[in-house]
């Protein structure tokens, strides 16, 4: 069975799906990625809304209509699911904004640089 097989049956079109595979270049935020899906989600879904603009970009060409399929790069070729999530809605922060709010604050503590 593949993704967009898992996709279909859930009655999303695959053509609507961006697949991110996370994987952090701070050590420890690669070490505790899979706890914060399961344990903190509020901090992974702060961690991956912050993008770079090109992803930005293709991200809001599916605001209110299209999803991610996010997964964790655990190492070179195996990744595991973190979650399908619906893109609702996007607005640029600026730097101050982005750690102003206390759950992106919490990033600082697995090595996330300001």
């Amino acid at each position: 069975m593949t993704l967009n097989d898992l996709l279909l049956k859930q009655n999303i079109d695959p053509a609507h799906v961006i697949v991110m595979r996370h994987s952090p270049k701070e050590k420890e935020m690669r070490k505790v990625m899979p706890w914060l899906v399961h344990e903190k989600p509020e901090v992974f879904n702060a961690y991956q809304q912050s993008q770079s603009s090109l992803v930005e970009t293709a991200l809001n060409h599916f605001v209110g209509s299209g999803y991610i399929a996010s997964f964790i790069g655990l190492r070179p070729g195996k990744a595991v699911f973190a979650g399908l999530y619906r893109i609702c809605g996007a607005a640029p922060v600026d730097h101050q904004q982005f750690w102003s709010m206390e759950v992106n604050q919490s990033l600082r503590s697995f090595g996330v640089p300001d």
